[in-house]
């Protein structure tokens, strides 16, 4: 049986005794061997190992874990409900996420309404943010126009 010291005058003793009631014998923790009884390290080991949990949240109907509460209401609406509350303007699909409405728009009708960077190909929803991101990212040549990166 292993005893646990409260401080650090015991844990010698402590220790000298442990070692000799079990031979020396090694302890595992968490699937990790220590050979010597430094409980101290053990507990600081476990203490970090049960912060570093992450709390999983369930889908009661289909039993998915995600990382947080909302991950699971928004899979609820979206896969179990199918409920589509994002709808395109241009073909009136809907979706269950503004993301996969953009990803539609930029697929299917390459983002109207969006201000492209000719540079970096960043979109932006006006005409004077994506000025403000040329400005910022240098994207103009030197005498002030804009600079074109044909990749696309």
């Amino acid at each position: 049986m292993y005893t646990k010291a409260r401080n650090k005058n015991g844990f010698d003793q402590r220790e000298q005794s442990n070692q000799e009631a079990n031979n020396n014998q090694s302890i595992s923790t968490s699937g990790q061997v220590h050979n010597r009884y430094d409980y101290s390290q053990i507990d600081l080991h476990i203490n970090r190992a049960e912060k570093n949990k992450v709390k999983r949240f369930e889908c009661d109907v289909c039993t998915k874990l995600f990382k947080k509460k909302e991950y699971v209401r928004s899979h609820i609406r979206g896969v179990h409900l199918q409920e589509r509350m994002f709808a395109c303007k241009l073909c009136e699909r809907k979706y269950s996420s503004y993301t996969a409405l953009k990803n539609h728009m930029l697929a299917n009708h390459g983002l109207p309404g969006f201000h492209r960077c000719d540079v970096c190909h960043k979109y932006f929803k006006t005409d004077q943010t994506k000025r403000l991101h040329m400005e910022r990212y240098q994207h103009f040549t030197g005498n002030g126009e804009e600079m074109i990166n044909d990749k696309k």
